[in-house]
C-alpha cells in the first residue's frame, strides 16, 4: 500500500511469505518493509526478513537502502 502526502513525497509499505524447498531443506521466508519517496526519483528503502530453516537456527536480517532514478 502507498500513501501519497501532496507535496511529492509518499510512504508505502509491503509483506510477502515465501516457501520453499531449497538445497539445504524446507525454507520459510516472511519480509516486510517500508519505502519512502521524498522526491519523484528518490526513493529510501528499509525491509526486515525472517528465515526459518527446517531443523536450524532462524535468521533475521535488515535492509537499508537507497536508490535514484535517472
Amino acid at each position: 500500500y502507498t500513501f501519497s502526502f501532496g507535496n511529492g513525497t509518499s510512504l508505502g509499505f509491503f509483506g510477502r511469505y515465501n516457501q520453499y524447498d531449497a538445497a539445504r531443506g524446507e525454507l520459510e521466508q516472511w519480509d516486510t518493509g517500508l519505502n519512502f519517496w521524498p522526491a519523484d526519483n528518490v526513493v529510501l528503502k528499509l525491509d526486515y526478513s525472517r528465515l526459518d530453516r527446517a531443523g536450524a537456527n532462524s535468521e533475521d536480517v535488515i535492509n537499508v537502502g537507497v536508490g535514484y532514478q535517472f
